[in-house]
């Protein structure tokens, strides 16, 4: 089995960050990948209420950029799931606290802190595959029109 790196940028986070000469990638490679068109997709009926709220307040800012297509509802649905059980589990450690005392004396960890620590890691990793980090965002610019396509000319005589 060989090395594992980080995953490729797709072209067109490469395109926003200054073209292909700042990657190890061939720009033919880049030309040959699959570049569907920017696209809110429909919430899932299977989110619960928080989850949609959720949805629907991140769906307002990302549908400016144009990044977000059909493929990407579930990326999009695993953050907004994510945040939904996040927000309920640490409502909860609010609630019932960190810890409880067992009957024989013992405090032993709240299971809903565990709980809200494996969404909140789950949410942002969903979240820095949708460039919701500010890590991610500061990599991004923002572009006229991510639907135009250059021919391969036009690129060879910039």
């Amino acid at each position: 089995m060989g090395k594992r790196g980080k995953p490729p940028l797709p072209s067109s986070v490469i395109d926003i960050r200054g073209g292909a000469r700042h990657y190890h990638r061939k720009k033919e490679d880049l030309e040959l990948e699959p570049n569907p068109n920017p696209n809110i997709p429909p919430c899932p009926d299977h989110l619960d209420a928080v989850a949609k709220e959720e949805w629907d307040r991140v769906v307002e800012e990302i549908e400016a950029l144009g990044i977000v297509t059909n493929l990407d509802m579930s990326v999009l649905a695993s953050y907004c799931n994510s945040y939904s059980r996040w927000v309920r589990a640490t409502t909860k450690v609010n609630e019932e606290g960190y810890f409880y005392t067992l009957p024989n004396g013992y405090q032993q960890q709240n299971a809903n802190l565990s709980i809200a620590n494996k969404a909140e890691e789950m949410m942002l990793r969903a979240a820095g595959k949708l460039g919701f980090t500010p890590s991610d965002r500061s990599q991004v610019k923002r572009v006229d029109n991510p639907n135009k396509q250059e021919d391969r000319k036009e690129r060879f005589f910039k």
